[in-house]
């Protein structure tokens, strides 16, 4: 059944190129939202702050948990230079996965093999907000679980690593593994 709720809406500005927040960013608290009913929580013109391009990343939380996202990002995309990505990839159990990078990513993309099922695929990550997939089914090589991945305009695939169920670690393409609570 499908309730009324009482939700935060946060959004952020971030440049394509480096993914720091630009502007402050702009949250609105206890709007209520009312089930199979369009809201309109803020209208408005957003005038263009910087020359170079940004995004407009929103989330929609309920209990502080993330309900719902999305990034709006400048068009045409084939403009756009996706280099220099910090694309990280960590289990936080078998089954789940912890993707997050240090810039922002467009369609980051676990590759789907038979049987595999995801909670969701082909996501953008935005600095500061985890994307997490469940429901994997992992393939094993020397012992560890490898999901592929690749995202827009990335060349390569870059394989994540399991590390135990002590804590994430997350693993860059160049081997160099970061703790993350």
């Amino acid at each position: 059944m499908v309730q009324d709720a009482c939700a935060k809406i946060e959004m952020r500005f971030m440049p394509v190129a480096t993914g720091q927040v630009i502007r402050a960013p702009i949250v609105k608290g206890g709007r209520v939202l009312t089930a199979k009913v369009t809201t309109e929580i803020l209208s408005g013109i957003i005038d263009k702050i910087h020359e170079e391009p940004f995004v407009l990343a929103a989330r929609l939380l309920v209990d502080e948990e993330c309900i719902s996202r999305d990034v709006n990002w400048p068009q045409p995309l084939r403009y756009l230079s996706f280099e220099k990505r910090g694309v990280l990839v960590g289990a936080m159990e078998p089954g789940i996965y912890k993707v997050i990078d240090e810039s922002l990513t467009k369609r980051l993309m676990v590759y789907k093999r038979d049987g595999i099922e995801l909670s969701y695929n082909c996501i953008d990550i935005v600095p500061r907000y985890p994307g997490i997939t469940r429901g994997m089914r992992l393939e094993k090589e020397n012992g560890t679980y490898v999901p592929n991945y690749r995202y827009l305009r990335s060349d390569d695939h870059q394989p994540a690593r399991y590390e135990g169920r002590s804590g994430v670690q997350l693993r860059r393409s160049t081997g160099k593994s970061l703790s993350s609570t």
